[in-house]
């Protein structure tokens, strides 16, 4: 009896934590990667690194349609190593995502958390207000959305008795 609980419990917590190993952006993607400098670089000088490979994450803030390419200004933030996009960590600027197929608006709104694989395209110089923005423009190969939002990650309680989640 005591066997057959112990290994209930073992499947249990095997289906709960394995899938958190898993990698949430496939090898065959980021072993294409072939940009290994940081987001404050690629921003200063986005020409110079035109054709590589990247991997970039953030919030959406902006989506816009006009053939014969969807635009979309996404707010950078660092990446995990399963390169889903840090929340909690400040941003180092904006950059610019061509994509040759229709981004529904619905489904890319503003403060979606997304990674964008693909390549360096140059630059594109902006408004934001009066000031005239230097984006990094990455030509998309690949979005993933995540669902990121403070406080969302599972919350586990173990305990005998009267507890408290936190």
């Amino acid at each position: 009896m005591v066997k057959e609980r112990f290994r209930s419990l073992a499947i249990l917590a095997a289906l709960v934590l394995l899938p958190g190993c898993a990698a949430a952006i496939p090898k065959e993607i980021s072993s294409k990667v072939t940009y290994s400098g940081g987001f404050g670089e690629l921003q200063r000088s986005p020409e110079k690194f035109t054709g590589e490979y990247i991997i970039l994450g953030g919030r959406i803030v902006e989506v816009k349609n006009d053939p014969p390419f969807s635009s979309m200004i996404v707010l950078q933030l660092p990446l995990e190593t399963d390169h889903k996009p840090r929340i909690n960590d400040p941003s180092e600027g904006r950059f610019l995502v061509r994509s040759g197929s229709f981004l529904d608006p619905a489904v890319y709104s503003p403060g979606t958390y997304v990674t964008v694989a693909g390549t360096v395209a140059g630059k594109e110089v902006l408004p934001i207000g009066g000031y005239a923005y230097v984006y990094p423009v990455i030509r998309q190969e690949k979005i993933w959305k995540w669902d990121l939002e403070k406080g969302s990650y599972p919350r586990f309680h173990f305990g005998i008795g009267i507890g408290t989640v936190f």
